[in-house]
């Protein structure tokens, strides 16, 4: 159209968002951080807290699969990009939704919710009540008070802390998506109200999502650059 020519001709500076612009818009889950060391999400993992994060990914998620009985492969995703990406993450090592939710029951659930950055599934598993979280690392470890070790529950020590608070510095410098997970248990006839347990929690892990560039993009950038395009 020869009016987006002109406005082209005459632009000076393009604000650019990523998803979708700059990247394909195709969430995928890449690598887990917990108080020991990193993983990539691979079939060969057995350590504890690699399980249980992946675990809480797949629980406090609103993501589902529209043709569980097809193979995966074939898997027809409902939800938001993050949740698809994190229910995946957990299936391609075994851990499926579909079968946690014939061993659990879910009890109750609070959405996630920018102001608070979190999301919450309440659980009955065996003679307990699980809280499962998920949300914005700084968030959900700020809130931590234990930490789920290979072997067993200990205390979040300072140097804890301070060795995950950067670890998140180093992957958010990279432009990864980050999300924490952690958890809570109660007794089965406890009544829990989930926005006043947001707390004590135990950590377990931070899950790194990324967003596959479009292939694109690099040039469509340098072009604009060329043309003397300030990008932001």
């Amino acid at each position: 159209r020869l009016a987006s020519v002109e406005t082209l001709g005459s632009t000076q500076v393009i604000c650019c968002d990523k998803t979708r612009t700059l990247t394909q818009g195709k969430m995928e889950a890449d690598k887990i951080y917990t108080v020991e060391e990193e993983f990539e999400i691979s079939e060969s993992e057995k350590n504890r807290n690699f399980l249980q994060t992946l675990r809480i990914a797949a629980l406090c998620n609103d993501a589902f699969v529209e043709n569980p009985t097809e193979k995966m492969a074939d898997w027809k995703l409902g939800g938001t990009p993050t949740g698809k990406a994190l229910l995946m993450a957990g299936a391609k090592i075994g851990i499926l939704k579909t079968e946690l939710d014939e061993s659990t029951k879910l009890v109750n659930t609070k959405p996630f919710d920018s102001v608070v950055k979190y999301q919450a599934a309440l659980y009955n598993e065996g003679d307990k009540q699980i809280l499962y979280f998920t949300g914005a690392p700084e968030r959900i470890l700020e809130k931590s008070l234990k930490i789920l070790n290979d072997t067993f529950i200990d205390k979040l020590s300072p140097d804890n802390y301070q060795d995950l608070n950067r670890k998140l510095d180093v992957l958010t410098s990279q432009g990864l998506r980050v999300i924490g997970t952690a958890y809570k248990e109660f007794p089965l006839d406890k009544k829990v109200n989930i926005e006043e347990e947001f707390k004590d929690l135990v950590f377990s892990g931070f899950l790194t999502l990324k967003d596959p560039l479009r292939p694109d993009a690099k040039s469509a950038l340098n072009k604009c650059k060329s043309a003397g395009i300030e990008l932001i």
